[in-house]
Formats: structure tokens, C-alpha cells, sequence
């Protein structure tokens, strides 16, 4: 064949490129260097918030998203203590996860209770700023005289009207706390029918995203819940942030082989179909695969990192590349008179044109400012590029096929082809048909922002979380707010603005629970104004409610003397308590 030089020179070029992209890989492989990422949150933009509050964010998630819930079942306590016993041993013996202790909430509550005279209930509040004292006077009595209510004598000395009681009971009920949990031996217990139910939690340390690390945790996982079940006749629920992450890597891995495996063997149907040869499936594969190693080298550079999701869409995005070689080699079996120079010469515009829209309509993906599509636009486009200019140099060096078996098999198309370049009619309807379909299905598309549908969550795993909220309520840790301000008490107040309009969504049905702790620590100035409304309780409904309690007069008026006495409850006094002395 009759090449020039250039073509020949750039070939060799071409071909040294490659090498060194398979010694790239190479040496990022031995040196564990390759960072696949498969956090579905790293596919949101970071520039839409400061970088404080990506900081922030992050370390909530590393922090919160390495927790583990264990729920254990049986159908006995002694069951249930030997499953218990053999988990906490077992863990022991591992290094990447450690048990943590449920915080201690008798002694919370102890401490919240020394800010008591500061701390109201909605209700309690709005009689006392009313100054509906008869109506404050019925529900305390309601209150002192409730079955399930436990006083003693030093509670109704310190909290006679059971301000404190009311306040606990309503924050427990926007965090959908369950009442029937009792903790025996340290941990939360729920003895149901001939059922009992025990929560564990766990903390594992590593990158909960490292793939090599998921590998690691699993077998070990699955391991202890078949020896649970087996020796201690007990079932073992897990949920967290890592099993859903280990889920979808495994998932991602499935879609990658399936398509990987689809592709190879529709391609290897067409081209035996259309070329009766096996030999281009070896050039396409060729081409393919120094697209892909160019595409990954390239994105990998530049963002650090490449998300699983970019494989399984980019890599398949490549295939695109099978186009311009099958058009060509069409092309080449029906010109045998031309030389591959002759052949690439009067073929250069339309493969580079349509190498160029199809880059084009890629490069559009960069600019959405989502890190997911952005990593996909660009590993598309490099390796498009890649697999392209593979062709380029390879395809020309090889003789012509004989496609006269596809000819044959659809020979009917050049008819309809003519038919309808003849036929105005039939084109103006197919295009109106066209643009009638496009515009109507406008009006159809609904709108997901939720990054989470991109990911399909494994079915068991949620049935198994849906068991733990069953039992012990919500655990979703994937869904929070980060509030900000100039200091602690802006903060505090920033805060409670905001759980004021989640209770509303709450009262809905709009979100079940609320986690928060800011509904224990209110900004000053509300401690300040409850404090105030206890404070003005005038002494005739302290005789009076004496007098219908049975409580002494001067019990209650030295109760009030001691309101007086102000104290403001602050983040710092309870952060340790609620587990949040690392989240500052």
C-alpha cells in the first residue's frame, strides 16, 4: 500500500503514546496509587458552597458515615446475651472496627435538668405567656397524677410543676424516640412477645470508599453473621453508610462486566454478520482499549480520582468509536480500486466531522458543574480521541473484507432509502411525527435532583434498615444541615430558627424524625424569656395549686426564689453527653 511519511512517522508515535500509557497504569496499580471512588455524594459540585462548609461536610460525613448498627434477634435473653458477648468479642480481635458505648442519657438528663428552670414545652410555654395559670395549674395535675409518671419527693421540690418533664417528653417526640426501649447492660433492649431485639453500634476505621477496603470487610461481615446465626440462634440486621456503599461498588462492578460483556458480543455478532471475519473484532478491541487507557490516565490526572460511575458510562460511551472503522471498512470493500491514502483522503471530512460533533455534544456535559458528568465528559472525550486515531493508523495497513453477506441480508434499505428521498411527503411526515413525539414528551419529563436515584439501593439492605427503624427508629445518617454563624449563641439561635420550620414539616408528615442538638440548647434569649415566665407566676396560683397538688406554699415559694437563680445551658455543657465532642 501506498503510505506517506507522516502517516508512518505518526504511527510509530502513536504506538510509543500507548506503551506509555500501559506503563502508567502499570506503575499506578503496583504502587496502589489508582483512587476509584464510588461515594455517591463526590458526584455534586463543591463550588456551590464555601470551602468551610465543604470542610464541615466532610468531616460529618467521614465521622457519621463510618458508624455501623447492628441489630441482634432472639428468642431468648440467654440467646441474646451469648450473641451479644460473642459479637463484642469478635471485634475486639479486629483492627479496623472498634464497639462504642451508647451514650449514658440518665446522666444527660441529669445535667440538662440543673438548666431546668430555663427549658419549657411548647404548651407550658404559651399558658404561661397567656397567663392562663388555672389552665398550667389542670395540666400539671394531670401530669402529677398520670400512672406512668414517676415522682419522688426531690423532683417535686426542684420541678413541682414538671416544666422539665414536659420539655424531655416533647423532644423525645421530635426525634420519633421509641418508648418501649429499655437499656440492660449498656445497651438499647426490646423485649417483645417471645422476641428480643438488641442495638450494637460500631465504628470502622479506613476510608470507607476504598474499594480494597470494602473487599477486606466484607468476607469478615458475612463471616460473624453465619456464626451468629448458626452457634447463638439469633439473626443479625446491620444498616450504615458502608454496607450501602459496599452494595453499590459490587453493583457498579456487575453493570461494568455486563455491559463490558454485552458489547463484546454484540460486536462480535455484527462484525461476523458483516464482515465474515473475526479480524476487526481484534483492531476494535485494540482501538477500545488505548481509548480507555488514554481516557483513564488523562482523567485520572486531573481530578485525583475516577468515580465508578464514569467507567460504566464512559466506558461504554467509547464503543461509539466502532462507527467510523465499520464505515470505513464499508467503504473500503466497495472502492478496492483506491489506496488506503486515496481511500482516507476522500473519507477525512466526514469521519473528523463526525468525530467533532460527537466531542462537541460531550463537551456540553462539562459544563452542567457536576463533578459526575464532568469526569464522564472528559474521560469520553479523550477516549473517543484515543480509540479514533487508533483507527486511524491501524485500519489503512489491512485489506479489504467482503461484506457481501450483509449486503445481501438487508439490501432492502437502499430501496427505502431512495423511496423516501423521492417521496417529499413521507420525509415531511416522518419529521413532523418526529417533532410532534419530541415536543409532547417535554411536557412528561419530570425533574430528580436527588443524587441517590442514580444509585439503585440493594433491596435486602433496605429491608434490613427498615427492620432496625422498626424496631429502634430512624438511623439515616446521609441527610443533615450545617448551620453557621458569627459565634456559639448565633449559631444556637440560627438553629433553632430552623427546627421551628422542621417541626412544621414534622406535624405534615413531610419527615419523620429529627435529630438535633438544638433542641435541648436554646439561645439565650428564649432560656432568658422562659426563665421570666416562670418567674412571673403570680403567688396566688402558687396557693392554689398548693392547695390542689397538696404540695406546701412554702415549698413552692422557695421553688420560685430558686428560678431566680439563672444558669444558661450551652453547647459546651452537653456535647459530650449527645456524642458530638468531635463534630465542633
Amino acid at each position: 500500500m501506498n503510505f506517506s511519511r507522516w502517516h508512518n512517522r505518526l504511527k510509530y508515535l502513536w504506538l510509543f503514546v500507548i506503551l506509555l500509557l500501559i506503563g502508567t497504569v502499570t506503575f499506578w496499580y503496583q504502587n496502589n496509587k489508582i483512587n476509584i471512588q464510588n461515594d455517591i455524594y463526590s458526584l455534586l459540585p463543591e463550588q456551590i458552597f464555601p470551602a468551610e462548609i465543604n470542610q464541615s461536610s466532610k468531616e460529618i460525613m467521614d465521622k457519621l458515615g463510618s458508624k455501623l448498627f447492628v441489630m441482634l434477634e432472639s428468642s431468648s435473653e440467654k440467646d441474646l446475651n451469648a450473641s451479644t458477648q460473642f459479637l463484642a468479642q469478635k471485634v475486639k480481635g479486629i483492627d479496623w472496627i472498634k464497639e462504642i458505648s451508647f451514650p449514658d442519657f440518665k446522666t444527660g438528663y441529669q445535667t440538662i435538668f440543673q438548666y431546668r428552670n430555663n427549658l419549657l414545652s411548647t404548651s407550658d410555654k404559651n399558658l404561661l405567656k397567656e397567663q392562663d395559670y388555672e389552665s398550667l395549674i389542670d395540666a400539671s395535675l394531670l401530669k402529677l397524677y398520670s400512672p406512668g409518671t414517676i415522682l419522688s419527693d426531690d423532683l417535686l421540690k426542684q420541678d413541682p410543676f414538671l416544666f422539665f418533664s414536659s420539655f424531655v417528653f416533647e423532644q423525645l417526640e421530635f426525634q420519633a424516640v421509641k418508648s418501649h426501649i429499655e437499656m440492660i447492660d449498656a445497651y438499647p433492649t426490646i423485649h417483645n412477645d417471645d422476641q428480643w431485639h438488641r442495638l450494637l453500634m460500631f465504628e470502622v476505621n479506613g476510608n470507607v470508599m476504598d474499594v480494597a477496603f470494602q473487599e477486606k470487610i466484607l468476607p469478615v461481615f458475612e463471616s460473624i453473621k453465619q456464626d451468629v446465626a448458626t452457634s447463638y440462634h439469633s439473626k443479625i440486621f446491620a444498616t450504615g453508610f458502608l454496607l450501602f456503599s459496599i452494595s453499590g461498588t459490587q453493583s457498579a462492578k456487575s453493570e461494568i462486566s455486563i455491559i463490558s460483556w454485552g458489547s463484546i458480543l454484540g460486536l462480535i455478532l455484527l462484525i461476523i454478520i458483516g464482515f465474515k471475519s473475526i479480524r476487526p473484532i481484534f483492531t476494535e478491541l485494540t482501538a477500545i482499549t488505548s481509548g480507555f487507557l488514554l481516557a483513564f490516565v488523562l482523567t485520572h490526572s486531573l481530578f485525583g480520582e475516577i468515580h465508578l460511575l464514569t467507567l460504566v458510562f464512559g466506558a461504554s460511551l467509547i464503543g461509539i468509536s466502532i462507527d467510523f472503522s465499520f464505515y470505513y471498512l464499508f467503504t473500503q470493500s466497495g472502492n478496492r480500486e483506491l489506496t488506503a491514502l486515496e481511500l482516507l483522503a476522500q473519507l477525512m471530512p466526514i469521519l473528523l466531522m463526525s468525530l467533532i460533533t460527537t466531542l462537541l455534544a460531550y463537551l456540553c456535559l462539562y459544563f452542567t458543574g457536576l463533578v459526575g458528568l464532568q469526569q464522564i465528559a472528559i474521560f469520553s472525550i479523550f477516549g473517543l480521541i484515543g480509540a479514533w486515531v487508533t483507527n486511524f493508523f491501524l485500519l489503512p495497513q489491512l485489506p479489504a473484507l467482503d461484506t457481501g453477506l450483509v449486503q445481501k441480508i438487508f439490501y432492502f434499505l437502499p430501496k427505502i432509502r431512495a423511496y423516501c428521498l423521492q417521496n417529499k411527503r413521507v420525509v415531511n411526515l416522518f419529521l413532523g411525527v418526529v417533532l410532534f413525539l419530541s415536543v409532547g414528551g417535554i411536557f412528561y419529563l419530570q425533574a430528580d435532583d436527588n443524587v441517590q436515584s442514580l444509585q439503585a439501593k440493594n433491596s435486602e439492605l433496605v429491608a434490613q434498615q427498615e427492620a432496625i427503624q422498626k424496631w429502634f427508629g430512624e438511623q439515616n445518617l446521609n441527610q443533615y444541615f450545617i448551620v453557621t454563624g458569627q459565634d456559639e449563641n448565633n449559631i444556637v439561635l440560627q438553629e433553632y430558627l430552623l427546627l421551628n420550620e422542621l417541626k412544621k414539616l414534622q406535624k405534615q408528615k413531610m419527615i419523620s424524625q429529627i435529630n438535633a442538638i438544638g433542641l435541648w440548647v436554646l439561645p439565650q434569649s428564649i432560656q432568658l424569656e422562659n426563665n421570666q415566665l416562670i418567674q412571673n407566676i403570680p403567688d396566688d396560683a402558687l396557693s392554689n395549686y398548693a392547695e390542689l397538688s397538696g404540695l406546701s406554699y412554702q415549698q413552692l415559694r422557695d421553688w420560685k426564689k430558686e428560678v431566680e437563680n439563672l444558669k444558661i445551658l450551652t453547647l459546651d455543657d452537653i456535647k459530650d453527653i449527645l456524642m458530638l465532642s468531635d463534630l465542633n
